[in-house]
């Protein structure tokens, strides 16, 4: 495999495939087994570190007790350094790969602190808990802000509407530099997801179409890999050697030696070598507009990258003293802020990235005050159903303007007692950092006129045992009735 690999020019992931669903599936192999098996393995892998990822499991944990992924997968992370292995290492999240409970996002960092070598990457699978932006870029947002290194390691595509957003994968992917594995190229189990008629490029289906030769697909954003030296379009020669001098003249032999060539080095826009250490200009200072009482909008002037690398976006900060806490994260030079609170004056600087991780110095502030909530006002309607068969359950909110001023902006929060997790929210974003959850408008619903209504629906998890409804809400601080 690994020759067919180098052959082809290709990095191979290579992995092990029992794994898929411990805890649910009975046949299922645990990450200890698999190192086992890497082990055994172990002389036809070094040495191919440059050529070799390890996803040490696929789908290693299923929906039962996702919990024990955390532990299992630093104890499987630790004991693969020990015994020699140096390369990178892939590890895919519990949930069969999809981590609807958050149990890989919230661990993390644990995570890869086990790695002594800090090479490793966490990989996500998404498939129809992801069927909408929402869910696809609240989940991407809280990698890119902690900084930490992901993978898009299987997805499918919407072959009916309910299942995952791939043009949403795709383009943020590519925004996000992050790259992506989409599932699969041919001989699936269930065909509708192949990208290929058995296994034959020139039989590509709509999905392998989209995937290869599709806006930020394959064909438009693939990169040959720097150890075979892509991509380069090299046209100039090696300098002249030196003149060859004869020692050691026999009858039938000579020694040559002369003076070395050297090669120009490639221009890193053609993806020659990149040693960055040269930081963004200082972005302009920013300026706030339609303020409410828990968001705010951003617009600063635009930094330029000298380096080698690239500017990838920019980091909003809170001035606060000693420490400042990160309020976001934007590609572009805007962003709008969302839970802030009320009534509370904001000073805000920012600070711009490249692909290297060279932070600039810091913007001018710009200060803001957030005014009060008018609290009140609204009335909040819940429903949840649960699935049959699973611990899963969709919900449902409604919420009504029963004030007499229209509501431009809302973040609705409520408490779940029995410990259920919101995997996929439509119609509005989410956090869910315990058990509070925060849900804040979209842009199409931000305002609320007096007597108006706004509803959006979301997709959780359960304990199976008790789903009890939230019994309070409060809009933008003020407290709900429910009904």
């Amino acid at each position: 495999m690994i020759a067919l690999c180098k052959q082809n020019r290709l990095i191979c992931v290579l992995e092990v495939h029992d794994t898929t669903g411990f805890g649910e599936e009975g046949a299922a192999a645990s990450l200890d087994e698999a190192v086992t098996y890497w082990i055994s393995q172990k002389s036809a892998l070094v040495g191919q570190e440059n050529y070799v990822v390890i996803n040490i499991g696929n789908e290693p944990i299923g929906n039962n007790n996702a919990a024990q992924w955390t532990s299992a997968t630093v104890a499987a992370i630790q004991r693969m350094r020990n015994n020699g292995f140096e390369h990178l290492l892939m590890v895919d999240g519990p949930n069969w790969g999809q981590d609807w409970q958050f149990v890989m996002r919230d661990n993390a960092q644990t995570v890869l602190n086990a790695d002594t070598q800090h090479n490793t990457v966490l990989s996500i699978h998404m498939y129809a808990v992801f069927n909408t932006a929402s869910a696809i870029t609240s989940y991407l947002n809280r990698f890119q802000t902690m900084g930490w290194p992901l993978v898009i390691g299987e997805f499918g595509w919407r072959f009916n509407s309910n299942e995952v957003d791939h043009e949403t994968i795709l383009s943020e992917a590519v925004a996000r530099n992050l790259g992506y594995l989409g599932w699969s190229w041919s001989g699936n189990t269930d065909p509708i997801l192949d990208m290929s008629a058995s296994f034959n490029p020139n039989q590509l289906t709509t999905w392998g179409q989209r995937i290869f030769n599709g806006a930020n697909g394959i064909a438009a954003t693939a990169r040959e890999a720097t150890i075979y030296g892509g991509p380069c379009n090299d046209t100039t020669p090696p300098t002249v050697p030196g003149a060859p001098t004869a020692s050691g003249v026999t009858a039938t032999s000579a020694n040559l030696t002369w003076g070395a060539s050297t090669t120009a080095r490639e221009a890193t826009i053609y993806g020659g070598p990149c040693n960055d250490t040269t930081p963004p200009t200082v972005p302009g200072a920013p300026t706030a507009s339609g303020v409410t009482a828990t968001s705010a909008n951003l617009t600063w002037g635009a930094s330029t990258d000298s380096g080698c690398s690239g500017l990838a976006g920019y980091n909003v900060y809170r001035e606060q003293g000693a420490t400042d806490p990160q309020l976001g994260t934007s590609v572009t030079n805007s962003i709008t802020l969302t839970n802030l609170s009320p009534n509370t004056q904001y000073q805000v600087y920012v600070r711009a990235r490249d692909r290297a991780g060279n932070l600039s110095g810091n913007s001018a502030l710009v200060t803001f005050t957030t005014p009060p909530n008018t609290g009140g006002g609204c009335r909040v309607a819940y429903t949840a159903s649960n699935w049959g068969g699973g611990n899963g359950f969709t919900g449902g909110v409604t919420i009504t303007n029963t004030g007499t001023s229209t509501i431009n902006g809302w973040n609705l929060v409520w408490t779940y007692a029995n410990g259920q997790r919101v995997t996929a929210m439509w119609n509005a974003t989410y956090s869910q950092p315990a058990t509070v959850v925060t849900a804040t408008n979209v842009d199409y619903n931000r305002t609320i006129a007096p007597g108006g209504q706004v509803n959006f629906g979301f997709n959780g998890s359960w304990n199976g045992v008790t789903n009890t409804n939230p019994t309070a809400f409060t809009l933008n601080g003020g407290n709900c009735t429910l009904g």
